[in-house]
């Protein structure tokens, strides 16, 4: 990595950790408190990961009654070595009943320092996210009551692909504060694994905030994509239009305009155009929310070539001249580049 492109990294690296805040891990795991104690970058990703490990399983230890922390000696011990400590001096009535209370006590200790794992290791996954940004960061950053509320959701999973995802909606917020409400972190808190899966399958079709449905309805069905399923997504107020067969994206050309236009997806992007003057024509879809672009944006899309192929074909029947290319850069704004050389696709 050059000196400028490694600068730059250290700028979202400080802004990311600076927007998490606080935190019994998360002020341990800051990259400069632990590059001033001499590690070198690869010791500093090993021993972040190290400690967040072996942290949770001894907090896990004390919550299963293995383990309890010795204020005198500094660090965990077995049951076992603190009973053999106590055993010689009769406990009075008053040490037996408090027993019970310091136990639970370091249980709540330890659950804290397991959600604090969480949240640390989700901010992890942000700062992978935004590892290889080259535009200085913000100077705004999330606002407090957001950060609030994406720790209270962060801190709550435990699976690696959970706190990917939480690393991912960290990582957009700190690029652009305001991209995702605080409605869209209550949905997502609450999707279940199957709607989860769900919105990743609807998000392959995505273009343009919208979802292009083909004459034949046995396509999606064939993906999974049944009705009633559609329908789930709807009620979440993700996509719109299911039931309405008629709905429709009208394209039209200013009078006396040819026509030109893109349907734009992850890796590829459908060129149209058309010297007809004013022409106009329908494109049946579903609509995307406001919502359903921040929660299905964060879906990981792989583009379906035969979808993409049945667009053009639409497209062709409707007067258009139509092609399929490659895309090589797209820009956070919305811009892209994309091959001259045309992807021959048979729907």
């Amino acid at each position: 990595m050059d000196p400028a492109t490694a600068a730059t990294a250290a700028k979202w690296t400080a802004v990311l950790w600076r927007a998490v805040g606080g935190g019994i891990i998360s002020g341990i795991l800051k990259p400069g408190q632990l590059r001033r104690e001499g590690m070198a970058v690869i010791d500093v990703e090993y021993n972040r990961e190290l400690a967040l490990t072996q942290a949770k399983l001894d907090a896990q230890a004390i919550i299963d009654g293995k383990k309890s922390y010795s204020i005198e000696q500094k660090r965990l011990i077995s049951n076992e070595t603190s009973i053999s400590f106590v055993q010689p001096i009769p406990a009075s009535e008053e040490s037996q009943a408090s027993a019970p209370m310091q136990h639970a006590l370091e249980v709540l200790a330890a659950e804290k320092l397991k959600n604090e794992i969480n949240v640390a290791q989700a901010a992890m996954h942000a700062e992978a996210e935004l590892a290889g940004e080259t535009l200085e960061p913000p100077e705004a950053l999330p606002s407090a009551d957001w950060v609030t509320r994406w720790r209270d959701s962060a801190e709550k999973v435990s699976q690696d692909e959970m706190q990917q995802l939480w690393g991912r909606i960290l990582a957009g917020e700190i690029k652009k504060p305001g991209t995702y409400s605080l409605r869209a972190l209550e949905v997502i808190r609450n999707l279940s694994k199957e709607d989860a899966e769900l919105i990743s399958t609807i998000a392959n079709y995505r273009s343009n905030d919208f979802i292009f449905r083909p004459e034949s309805q046995d396509f999606f069905e064939k993906k999974g994509l049944h009705f009633s399923t559609l329908m789930e997504l709807q009620d979440l107020g993700l996509i719109g239009g299911v039931e309405s067969i008629g709905l429709g994206l009208q394209i039209k050309a200013p009078p006396e305009e040819s026509l030109k236009g893109f349907f734009v997806f992850t890796r590829y992007v459908v060129s149209y155009s058309s010297e007809e003057l004013g022409k106009s024509f329908s494109v049946p879809v579903y609509t995307i929310s406001k919502m359903g672009r921040q929660i299905i944006g964060l879906a990981k899309a792989e583009d379906d070539l035969p979808y993409i192929a049945l667009l053009k074909d639409h497209l062709v029947k409707n007067g258009c001249k139509a092609s399929v290319h490659e895309i090589v850069e797209m820009n956070s704004n919305g811009k892209f580049r994309y091959k001259r050389e045309e992807i021959e696709l048979t729907s």
